[in-house]
C-alpha cells in the first residue's frame, strides 16, 4: 500500500520513494513519519488536518502541541473532506487493474 499525499493546490498527489506505508506501523512511528519525511522537504504546516485514522489518533495531539500546529479533526465519516485522497486512491486502482 502507498501512502499518498495529495496537493490542495495542484491536485497533484506527492509520493517519496523511500516513503513507507503507514497502515502497518505503530502509531508512535507514524507519527514520527511527517518530520522525517514531509516536514524536512516543506516545512512545518499551520494547520494539520487528520480522517481520525487510528495511527494518528493517540499521538495526533501531542504531535501538534510539540510542532505549534493547529489540529482539525474531520468527522466521522465525512467523505467531503477525505474526497480527495480518496478520488486518488481510486485513479490509482483503476490504473493498476
Amino acid at each position: 500500500t502507498k501512502n499518498v499525499k495529495p496537493d490542495a493546490l495542484s491536485r497533484q498527489y506527492a509520493s517519496d520513494k523511500d516513503q513507507e506505508p503507514a497502515t502497518i506501523l505503530p502509531s508512535s512511528f507514524t507519527a514520527e513519519l511527517p518530520i522525517k519525511h514531509v516536514f524536512r522537504l516543506h516545512g512545518i504546516p499551520d494547520e494539520i488536518l487528520s480522517d481520525r485514522g487510528p495511527q494518528f489518533l493517540s499521538k495526533v495531539w501531542e504531535f501538534a502541541v510539540s510542532l505549534g500546529a493547529n489540529v482539525s479533526l474531520s468527522s466521522g465519516y465525512h467523505p467531503q473532506t477525505n474526497g480527495q485522497c480518496e478520488r486518488l486512491n481510486q485513479e490509482s486502482e483503476a490504473m493498476l487493474r
